[in-house]
């Protein structure tokens, strides 16, 4: 009887199962490094036009992001191949497009090679006015391959009568616009972009895609979530722009409150100049967000682009820290991307009144604002998105503000996030992974203005992601907009400030 034939080593189950797991570890390894490749890196001409030439080919603009009423609302559109389009305007919260869809002819013209910085130069294509204040969607195309932007209407200086002006950030917007192929933020970044081109962040349907993500968290249906919760109080509110806040301060004197609910982070001098003058007058200032007015950004006159003074030691914190000082905390970069609730400072503040609160409790364990794209989360990131898992961070993070030496001495911290102090993966609170001593947590709180007036800071961008979820900070917000809108005689004695 012959001996059982000897397998070589390399038939040998083992090393097969190893070589086996070799393979399929190089290519998961090799699949997750082209889409970490495609999502961090250029964005540049060619994967852009890449994925305009092969996806959706119709897009457009408009003339501004923020009109007067009266005014007329012009567009221009751009598709291929050319040929009539559906297109429609309504209002947000209407149910059916109003008025009726009409159909238009669209051109084909090619952009110019820069249209990033240069903005594109398409044929008019729509144009009407509307007849009221308030937040307008344009829609253009069938179901299948609808765009849509917005476009909002405030009222002429003379004819406000609502208490609360809310301010769209955006030059944050267009700073991370890349349509075009160049952003502040892709790796063939430019300083110098065009706001004369499609703005995907006002797309108030944006879908939650690999590629959307670094506008998808910071887009307009963030601040969507402020004026729905002002429109449960019962509150009116106008709406306006960064340029508008850029080029005059005059309408917001008008105004009991000026709010800004989302991440602000690109403001010229001017701006800060108005908010001063603001304040001075009486008024109130409100911000929900973090990582405010941290770039020097300046409006290049009758070019339609927007600069942002990114050199060294050129933040508004390093640059005039002082004008900082106004809005009470200002950027703390040493804990970035980390998400915790809020812990309790001091339970006797107004801002807590009925929410049952004490020293030490939590609150904000939830919040929908949360970044978890793969270039953030690496393979965790990767791995909910492939299984279409919805991540939640909580009410302080993503970026987070603090109190520092600008800081005015009468500033009160009712609360403070628990996150710790570094640079982080996108770690949620309780995660094991990291020590959640609060050192790098957004201080929340506010301070009076000599004039009267009260400014809020929640300090945290994933702030108002937390607003649906959480009972706690709905109430606390409620005893601020009631107080910062409410006319002497009405003021609720618990709510009155000590001087």
């Amino acid at each position: 009887m012959s001996a059982p034939e000897k397998k070589p080593f390399y038939k040998k189950w083992p090393f097969r199962a190893i070589t086996g797991g070799v393979i399929l570890a190089g290519f998961g390894f090799f699949i997750w490094f082209i889409l970490v490749f495609y999502h961090t890196t250029p964005f540049s001409h060619t994967i852009f036009n890449l994925k305009f030439n092969t996806g959706n080919r119709l897009d457009f603009l408009t003339g501004r992001f923020s009109y007067t009423l009266g005014d007329e609302v012009s567009g221009e559109a751009n598709m291929s191949p050319p040929g009539a389009c559906e297109f429609a305007w309504y209002p947000i919260d209407s149910a059916v497009s109003f008025p009726s869809p009409e159909e238009v002819d669209v051109t084909e013209k090619i952009s110019q090679g820069h249209a990033s910085i240069d903005g594109v130069n398409w044929d008019k294509t729509f144009n009407f006015r509307p007849q009221k204040p308030g937040w307008y969607v344009i829609r253009m195309g069938g179901e299948k391959n609808a765009v849509y932007r917005s476009i909002v209407v405030h009222p002429d200086t003379g004819q406000i009568t609502n208490k609360i002006a809310y301010i769209f950030p955006t030059n944050t917007w267009q700073a991370y616009n890349y349509w075009g192929g160049q952003s502040i933020y892709t790796r063939n970044a430019t300083d110098v972009v065009s706001t004369n081109r499609p703005l995907e962040a006002t797309d108030p349907y944006l879908k939650r895609t690999l590629v959307n993500y670094p506008i998808y968290y910071q887009s307009i249906s963030r601040d969507r979530i402020v004026l729905k919760f002002l429109d449960s109080l019962g509150l009116g509110y106008d709406l306006y722009s960064d340029e508008d806040f850029h080029q005059s301060g005059d309408w917001m004197k008008k105004y009991k409150a000026v709010v800004i609910g989302n991440h602000s982070e690109y403001w010229s001098e001017n701006m800060f100049d108005h908010l001063e003058s603001y304040l001075e007058s009486g008024g109130s200032f409100i911000c929900l967000s973090g990582n405010t007015a941290f770039w020097n950004t300046e409006f290049l006159p009758g070019t339609g682009k927007m600069q942002v003074i990114r050199e060294e030691w050129n933040s508004w914190i390093d640059k005039e820290g002082e004008k900082t000082g106004l809005l009470g905390t200002h950027t703390h970069l040493m804990s970035f991307h980390t998400y915790a609730p809020y812990e309790v400072k001091a339970d006797t503040s107004w801002l807590l009144a009925g929410t049952g609160l004490k020293n030490g409790d939590l609150f904000g364990e939830k919040s929908s604002t949360y970044d978890n794209s793969i270039s953030y989360l690496g393979i965790h990131g990767l791995w909910s998105y492939l299984l279409g898992q919805e991540k939640y961070g909580a009410a302080s993070g993503h970026e987070i503000d603090r109190t520092n030496a600008f800081t005015p001495a009468n500033w009160v911290t009712v609360a403070a996030g628990k996150n710790a102090e570094g640079i982080f993966n996108g770690e949620v609170y309780p995660d094991p992974a990291l020590d959640w001593d609060g050192r790098g947590g957004a201080e929340l709180g506010w301070y009076r203005h000599p004039a009267g007036g009260i400014v809020f800071n929640a300090s945290s961008i994933s702030f108002t992601g937390a607003i649906p979820y959480d009972p706690k900070i709905r109430i606390l917000l409620t005893n601020l907009f009631t107080r910062v809108t409410a006319s002497p005689s009405e003021k609720d004695p618990s709510l009155i400030l000590p001087p």
